[in-house]
Order: structure tokens, then C-alpha cells, then sequence
């Protein structure tokens, strides 16, 4: 009995010991690991913490450095500055040597120019007086009469040529100057004497105060080239030249425009650029008409001198139309700018007279008599 008692007072008193020291470890196991996970929990904190500063400090350092950056660097604007200016030295070279090959182009063509004109002037000079010399000896000549007349006449178509000759090579060279484009018109008109010609009927529109800038006798040779082509080449069937001259102004008031249309045979469209040209007619005024095909070339040359410009066109229903146009000149504009000219020229001349003043020595002075008793 008492080993049985025993036995269970083990019992009774080691399973309760048993459970508590069981429960006691499953605590200290328990809160070791809670220690644990709480470390752990610490230590992924502040390494979170340490890593996110880390962050911030680098993100606000390139935010502020970009920020103090700006848009463009300066290295950038820097090289873009030296390009910039690169490129506009360039260019100003560039353009420097454009106008100085230009002026070299510009000079040796009046120099070209100049030569054609003294070799033309020269030939045509030297051909007015045999040609002279050749019809007075023909007047004077015991000719039949109808040999006289076709001799005078070649003699006249000669010294014709000869005075187209001149008339394209001749070049003026003083200022142009305001021109009454109507008053220019009528007076060509008159020393044609085209109102005297009873095969001429005229129908004009001339418009006044119509002024342009030019070479008044330049526009008068001009204009009467234009009746003497129209006479030769633009009569009607009938042989009667029914002339339409007009003045006026045009765009507005910015170009002043002069035309002449005759109701002849007119010229085809594909001719009207080539009779521009020295010495070219059309087809149709080769066969019994004469002449040198200057006339046409010297008005657009003379009319481009103005900076003005010819065109040919057609007449309705048939016949030549050629239109003039000039760039339109303001007189009270015209005179201001003369003006000017003549004050920046007084005070050019006033300048270089200084100059000369003060280049020359001063006169000397006239010596002072010493008085012999000082």
C-alpha cells in the first residue's frame, strides 16, 4: 500500500511540476522568438529609415541642382553663342566677297559697255561723212531722175542705220530728273509731225500730271522710236497708220503707264521677245521694209535705264500694242530728295574747302619795325 501510495503521490505531484516547467519553456521559447521577430522588426525599421533618408538626400540634392541648372546649360549657350557668331562672320564674308565680285561684274561690264559704245559711235562717225560726201555728189550728178531718187534714197536709208547706230550707243550720263510723262508725249508727237502726215490718224488719251523720273531726251528718242515702228510696220491694208497713243496712271497710282497700238499685221507671240533683242525684226517686216531692228532695243533699253520695263501684246482686233510702264514719281517727294542732295553737296563742298584751308601754310607775319631809341 504505502509503494502504491507513493506512486501516486509521484504522480500527483510530478505531472502538475511537468506541465508548469512545459509551460514555462513554451513561454521563454515564445518570447524569445517574439524578442526575435521584434529585432528583426527594429532592424528592417532602421534600415528603412537609414535607406529612405539616403533617398530623400539624393533626390533633393539632384531636384536643387537641376533646379540651379536651369533650362540650358552654360557650356551650351556658350557654344551655341560661338556658333552663332561663326556663322554670321561667314556670312558677312560671304556677302563681302558677293558685292565685291558683283562691283568687278558691274565694272567690267560698263567697262564692255563703254568699249561697244565708242567702237559703235566711232564706226557710225566715221561712215556720216562719206555717206555725205556720197549724195552730194550724186545731187550734183548728171543723173536720170529716177537713178538720183533711188540713189538718194539708199543714201538715206544708210545714214538712217548710221543714225541708229548712234542712237544705240548713246548713253547719257547726267542725273534724270522729274518728267512731266504727258508734256514728253506730245512734244515726241510733234516733232514727228504726225499731224502733219495725212496717212497718220491719231487717237490719243493723254493724262495730265502724270511725272516719272528720266532722261528727257533719252524718253523723247524713246518715244519717237516707237511712232517710227509703227509707221513702218504697223499700217493697215490701206496704207493708212491709225495710231492709239495713252497716258496715265496704273496700280493704284504706282506705275504710270504709256501705250502704243496701230491696227496693222501686229506680231506673233513667239517673235515679241526676239525683236527685243539688237538687231532682230519680225518675219513679216523682212520683205520691203527697212531698217537696222535697233528701234525696240532702244526704247527697252532707254525705258530699263528708268526702271521701267516694255511689253508687247496684241490689239483687239488685230495689230501691235506695246505698253510702257515707269514707276510713278511724287514731285513734292522728287524735290525734297534734290534738295537734300544739293544740302549734303554744300556741305561735302564746305568740308573738303576746311581741308584745303588747313592744309595750307599760314602766311607769315609782317616783321614789327623796332623803334631805334627803345
Amino acid at each position: 500500500i504505502t509503494m502504491v501510495e507513493k506512486i501516486q503521490t509521484t504522480i500527483v505531484n510530478t505531472i502538475p511540476l511537468w506541465k508548469s516547467q512545459m509551460v514555462l519553456a513554451l513561454g521563454i521559447a515564445n518570447s524569445a522568438e517574439a524578442v526575435r521577430a521584434q529585432n528583426a522588426v527594429t532592424n528592417m525599421t532602421n534600415e528603412l529609415l537609414r535607406k529612405n533618408a539616403e533617398m530623400l538626400h539624393t533626390s533633393t540634392v539632384e531636384v536643387a541642382r537641376e533646379s540651379e541648372r536651369g533650362i540650358v546649360d552654360i557650356e551650351t549657350l556658350k557654344n551655341t553663342n560661338e556658333t552663332l557668331i561663326r556663322t554670321f562672320d561667314e556670312v558677312i564674308q560671304i556677302q563681302k566677297e558677293g558685292r565685291q565680285k558683283r562691283a568687278e561684274a558691274e565694272a567690267e561690264m560698263r567697262r564692255m559697255e563703254a568699249d561697244r559704245e565708242l567702237l559703235l559711235a566711232g564706226v557710225s562717225h566715221d561712215l556720216r561723212t562719206p555717206i555725205t560726201r556720197l549724195r552730194l555728189e550724186v545731187e550734183l550728178a548728171d543723173l536720170p531722175e529716177d537713178s538720183r531718187t533711188a540713189m538718194v534714197s539708199d543714201l538715206e536709208q544708210m545714214e538712217n542705220i548710221v543714225n541708229q547706230f548712234l542712237s544705240y550707243a548713246r548713253h547719257s550720263h547726267e542725273e534724270q530728273e522729274l518728267v512731266n510723262l504727258g508734256e514728253a508725249v506730245q512734244n515726241a508727237m510733234s516733232n514727228a509731225r504726225l499731224a502733219n502726215d495725212s496717212t497718220v490718224k491719231i487717237t490719243s488719251h493723254i493724262a495730265p500730271n502724270v511725272f516719272i523720273v528720266a532722261h528727257p531726251l533719252e524718253l523723247s528718242r524713246a518715244v519717237q522710236n516707237l511712232f517710227t515702228n509703227a509707221m513702218r510696220y504697223g499700217r493697215s491694208e490701206d496704207g493708212i497708220l491709225r495710231l492709239h497713243i495713252t497716258t496715265g496712271l496704273t496700280d493704284n497710282g504706282k506705275n504710270a503707264m504709256l501705250t502704243v497700238g496701230d491696227e496693222g499685221a501686229g506680231l506673233p507671240e513667239d517673235q515679241r521677245e526676239r525683236v527685243m533683242r539688237p538687231f532682230e525684226r519680225g518675219e513679216s517686216a523682212r520683205s520691203g521694209v527697212t531698217g537696222t531692228g535697233l528701234g525696240l532695243a532702244i526704247v527697252d533699253r532707254i525705258v530699263r535705264r528708268s526702271s521701267g520695263s516694255v511689253q508687247l501684246d496684241s490689239m483687239d482686233p488685230h495689230g501691235l500694242l506695246v505698253r510702257v510702264c515707269f514707276p510713278a514719281a511724287d514731285p513734292a517727294a522728287v524735290k525734297a530728295k534734290e534738295e537734300k542732295r544739293a544740302r549734303e553737296q554744300e556741305k561735302l563742298e564746305k568740308k573738303m574747302l576746311k581741308e584745303i584751308q588747313k592744309k595750307q601754310p599760314a602766311a607769315p607775319a609782317d616783321p614789327v619795325d623796332e623803334d631805334p631809341k627803345a
